[in-house]
């Protein structure tokens, strides 16, 4: 009995298979006869029309666990991203690149195209404002000066903008395509100190930081320090810091502010302001009896 609902299974999954990938190769051919036609919108509304039915029909066979036509579904993702760049439509092309390398095997396909596309005619570029912002601010880890700098050349990944609320990380070794996105956050106060946990929110605490200092709570460096390869303010300071215990060691300094701004997700936001609240408790003034001791 349970061979039979196997076999049925995987005869429904393959046939949900082969459906999705007939159609992804007649979309495709639907879409160059009308870009062949001079019917670029209408091309353009076929790829999205499918790509909405596709990823419908997709999230119901999840449901029953059959992930059988996410290949295609990238496929299509894929198909559309090269349409868009013919299009000129570069910021689309690129979010669709990503799509498409989060859901098929053929994800060096799409790290090739965006790295031809967009690192590869951008590297001198990139390259001049990583060694200007390197040099614009003052950089520190585990609370000592880096013994020396990460090169250009050396980094392991690579990014760069095409929007206010985005970046893409490209990975220069590993065939790697990720898009962050990067909110833009207002300060508690102007010039007020920044810690930030977590790949999603580096960005968002550069952007916020300008003239300030900012602690970057990551055991990858080089991660972070992509993040400078565009234009952008910078703050006075990047202090990067491997685990939130390193924190708690740089504020013991009485010298050092605490920061006031915490950019993180749920659970390390209340490990970090737990850490803030003790920094803060230890340097106010302890009461003896009925005298407040100060010290000297």
């Amino acid at each position: 009995m349970n061979d039979k609902n196997n076999r049925s299974n995987n005869n429904n999954s393959s046939g949900i298979s082969n459906s999705i990938k007939e159609r992804t190769k007649k979309t495709v051919m639907n879409a160059n006869a009308l870009i062949n036609a001079g019917l670029p919108k209408e091309a353009k509304k076929h790829f999205r029309l499918s790509i909405e039915q596709m990823e419908r029909e997709i999230a119901c066979a999840d449901d029953k666990g059959d992930d059988s036509g996410k290949y295609e579904l990238g496929m299509l993702y894929y198909e559309y991203a090269i349409f868009q760049f013919r299009m000129e439509e570069y910021t689309d092309s690129l979010e669709m690149f990503a799509k498409a390398h989060a859901n098929t095997l053929g994800k060096c396909m799409a790290w090739e195209n965006v790295k031809e596309a967009f690192v590869e005619p951008n590297a001198a570029e990139m390259h001049k404002k990583y060694n200007e912002n390197i040099h614009k601010t003052r950089i520190v880890r585990d609370s000592m000066a880096m013994g020396k700098a990460i090169g250009f050349e050396e980094l392991c990944f690579v990014s760069f903008s095409m929007s206010n609320d985005c970046y893409y990380l490209v990975g220069q070794k590993e065939r790697s395509l990720e898009r962050v996105e990067a909110k833009t956050h207002s300060l508690k106060k102007p010039g007020t100190d920044i810690v930030a946990f977590g790949n999603k929110y580096y960005m968002e605490a550069l952007k916020a930081g300008s003239h300030t200092t900012v602690y970057i709570i990551t055991e990858d460096a080089s991660r972070l320090l992509s993040c400078l390869c565009f234009e952008q303010e910078t703050p006075e300071e990047i202090v990067v810091l491997r685990n939130v215990d390193g924190l708690q060691e740089a504020l013991s300094d009485p010298d050092v502010s605490i920061p006031e701004n915490v950019f993180a997700n749920a659970d390390e936001k209340l490990k970090i302001e737990a850490v803030l609240h003790e920094a803060s408790s230890r340097r106010k003034p302890q009461r003896s009896g009925r005298w407040i001791s100060l010290p000297m």
